[in-house]
């Protein structure tokens, strides 16, 4: 197994081997030149540009991930930089996870010769099986994960990707063996390119690749290694009870009041009010992103609601969707904060999406979702998020690259919740895409609670208690 990077840049010969239009890996290959060569890193030149391989071993796993340096006099266009490239794989099958709406996380086994991956007569023609997604749901369709296995010899190699925003991994082969990259879905998959002006550099998500003698044993390195910010409230992985298939977005004070009244004595910790407590007077409730509390509902205000379930020995949580307006919100025609692509509003399905880039949104979120948690001591938040950007958004040298710092923009964000309110529970999903790999709050720019991690521990648990 051989580490390397993967890279494209503007005006650069196409792929080779029939592979243009399916994919850019191979496009800069035979400009480059390596330099210098490590245990953990290796170093290419490509004209006045540095491309440095990163590989480091962490424990169980290797941590991979790419940055490209421009030490040149004129700006340099990225439209591909992979997180993580690997020559000399031998396997025949490839096992992935795939993802929709009410039905996340099967998996998926298959030969590589049932997908015509085999080489062709003559090793002319690239073989080549790319998957990934494109928009802010990173579990859209498929995980951002693959293991490939050789039945051969028992062995196994996996990898999960890092990635908040539109990723893509690429499995190909001209010959025996394989080779494997991914990251950021580039400029044919993703519409991302990244200008690098002189004496800039940029530097990708990390990937994740771990080796073993089962899938299994993969999935539970790849696991282990996310090291997720876990609150020290939820560290002993309590129980939580959510409101929502209960009042069906229509909570009231008194409602939760003889749920608390239920749940009291049972064992359960935390008591979430979901959707629907911010609805208009009217019942409305597509009102997301004002976050203003329904009177009606809560005449007393949350910080009563929040205080009588803690009388009940319960902690109180939140639901918030702040990414997003709906069609009934004032900041649904708060236009000059919201995202657009070729200048108009990205709609979707009654929803909008704030540009989580501006300041002001910054400080609107400040006030509306971190000082409601304060002021009425809620000790969990549940976000949500239910529709996709899509391919991305303007305000960038290309889409792409547009929702690429939205997303991290959203991150920041998050980690600037956490840091406020160190106890603060955290739970993150997302209807059929979710935003909960590691791929999204597990990397190093956070301290974002990770779902992957913490839903293993709990089903270790359960399997303890059986």
């Amino acid at each position: 197994m051989e580490f390397y990077t993967e890279f494209r840049t503007r005006f650069a010969d196409f792929s080779a081997g029939y592979a243009n239009g399916m994919t850019m890996a191979g496009s800069c290959v035979n400009d480059c030149r390596m330099i210098s060569e490590d245990s953990d890193k290796t170093i290419y030149e490509y004209g006045d540009c540095i491309i440095e391989s990163i590989h480091k071993k962490c424990g169980d796993v290797t941590e991979c991930r790419s940055t490209f340096t421009n030490n040149g006099t004129e700006t340099v266009t990225l439209e591909m930089l992979s997180s993580f490239a690997i020559h000399n794989i031998h396997a025949d099958v490839i096992h992935r996870a795939a993802s929709f709406w009410s039905a996340e996380g099967r998996l998926i086994s298959q030969r590589l010769v049932d997908m015509h991956m085999e080489q062709a007569w003559i090793p002319v023609s690239v073989r080549l099986e790319k998957f990934g997604q494109c928009g802010s749901m990173p579990v859209k369709k498929w995980f951002p994960f693959i293991v490939l296995e050789n039945t051969v010899e028992k062995k196994f190699i996996g990898v999960q990707l890092y990635c908040a925003s539109s990723w893509q991994i690429e499995l190909f082969r001209k010959e025996e063996p394989l080779s494997l990259c991914g990251g950021l879905a580039d400029y044919d998959f993703g519409h991302w390119c990244k200008d690098i002006e002189a004496g800039g550099s940029f530097t990708t998500p990390k990937a994740v690749i771990a080796e073993g003698n089962s899938l299994e044993e993969v999935c539970h390195k790849l696991v282990n290694a996310q090291n997720p910010r876990i609150a020290e409230p939820d560290r002993d992985m309590p129980v939580i009870f959510n409101d929502y298939c209960t009042t069906w977005g229509n909570p009231t004070e008194e409602k939760i009041e003889k749920i608390a009244q239920r749940l009291e004595g049972k064992g359960i910790k935390y008591l979430v009010i979901d959707a629907g407590w911010y609805r208009n007077e009217d019942g409305n409730w597509s009102n997301i992103g004002d976050w203003i509390v329904n009177k009606t509902a809560f005449p007393k205000g949350l910080k009563n609601t929040a205080d009588m379930i803690r009388s009940y020995g319960l902690v109180p949580g939140l639901w918030f969707e702040f990414e997003n307006a709906g069609l009934s919100s004032d900041a649904y025609n708060n236009t000059d904060h919201l995202l657009k692509r070729f200048g108009a509003p990205i709609t979707v399905d009654g929803r909008r999406f704030l540009d989580m880039r501006d300041p002001w949104v910054q400080e609107y979120l400040d006030e509306r979702v971190i000082e409601t948690l304060k002021e009425s001591d809620m000790g969990y938040i549940k976000i949500d998020y239910n529709n996709t950007i899509g391919i991305g958004c303007d305000g960038a040298e290309s889409l792409g690259e547009g929702l690429r710092q939205t997303i991290a923009a959203s991150q920041e964000f998050i980690k600037k919740l956490s840091s406020e309110m160190p106890d603060l529970v955290i739970e993150n999903c997302s209807s059929g895409g979710h935003r909960h790999a590691g791929a999204v709050y597990g990397s190093s720019h956070n301290v974002k609670d990770n779902l992957y991690a913490t839903a293993w521990q709990r089903h270790k648990k359960v399997r303890e208690q059986e």
